[in-house]
């Protein structure tokens, strides 16, 4: 089995499969869909598209550290690497940080987990 064939499985996403990462999607899709429509609102560019590249880059920006901090709890929950209890948690501090909400989504601490 080739290194990328062992990540593959802990990177891929598929949402009929992860309730808890349905979840955090669903909560970054829904930041992304508010920040686009405010950000689309509030931009006077010359163009159309100027205007919607805009309102995107705002959208991006609202979720790309709830996406880096889903990597990182998926990566540091994989039994494969052999993280200690303390490397574990250390990783886990580091998304939090970055999104402490869809950490939250990810592990179910939320109370939000699909029943």
């Amino acid at each position: 089995m080739t290194q990328a064939e062992k990540i593959t499985p802990v990177l891929r996403f598929e949402p009929t499969d992860d309730a808890l990462g349905t979840l955090a999607l669903n909560g970054l899709t829904d930041r992304a869909c508010e920040s686009y429509g405010i950000a689309l609102h509030y931009q006077a560019a010359d163009t159309e598209a100027e205007t919607a590249r805009e309102a995107m880059s705002h959208a991006l920006q609202t979720v790309s550290c709830g996406f880096a901090a889903a990597a990182l709890e998926r990566i540091a929950a994989d039994p494969a690497l052999g993280l200690t209890e303390e490397q574990y948690l250390h990783l886990c501090e580091r998304a939090a940080e970055l999104d402490l909400s869809v950490v939250e989504d990810l592990t179910g601490a939320s109370g939000d987990a699909p029943h």
